[in-house]
């Protein structure tokens, strides 16, 4: 998969010069916008209807997947959550009443057509910031949502990647 180049943590700058440092172990570090919208086009090409619909039909979803789920539904506005709330949930709480029947709503409903048109533009400081409280999360760590699943993986790669764009902005 096309991504940025994994760095040690310190590598990278932002555009006012200032170190880029990732939230979590392997996590990208882009070096400027267009590596990172690549990066995000990239990993929404490679997510197909059959890997959201996979992970539509978890009925107990863990923690690595949900949260990048979790995210983008909060970016197309269909969750009204703030990230304290997400952070202190358990699987179970995260699995059950309107947050879980908003978040299955969200992916029927034309999820991936509606990922794709999100410009950097539609995003505000508080979807940006609700990212980043997120990926402070440890279970938001790729590598453990890589293990898990590749869409939630592909999810979490165009999540990262469209927020180092608006940051860059």
């Amino acid at each position: 998969m096309p991504n940025a180049p994994e760095q040690p943590e310190g590598e990278g700058r932002n555009d006012n010069g200032e170190e880029a440092r990732p939230l979590q172990a392997g996590a990208a570090v882009y070096n400027d916008y267009d590596e990172a919208q690549l990066a995000a086009a990239a990993s929404l090409e490679q997510l197909r209807p059959e890997m959201v619909a996979e992970m539509r039909g978890f009925r107990l979803v863990p923690r690595p997947i949900a949260l990048p789920l979790i995210a983008a539904c909060r970016w197309l506005g269909d969750l009204d959550v703030s990230a304290e709330q997400v952070r202190a949930m358990s699987v179970a709480e995260l699995n059950e009443g309107r947050l879980y029947r908003r978040r299955v709503e969200s992916m029927n409903n034309a999820f991936l057509h509606r990922l794709r048109a999100i410009t950097v533009g539609d995003l505000d400081d508080s979807h940006l910031e609700f990212l980043e409280s997120l990926m402070e999360d440890e279970d938001f760590a790729p590598a453990r949502i890589q293990r898990m699943s590749q869409a939630a993986y592909l999810l979490y790669r165009w999540l990262e990647a469209s927020l180092a764009m608006a940051r860059m902005q």
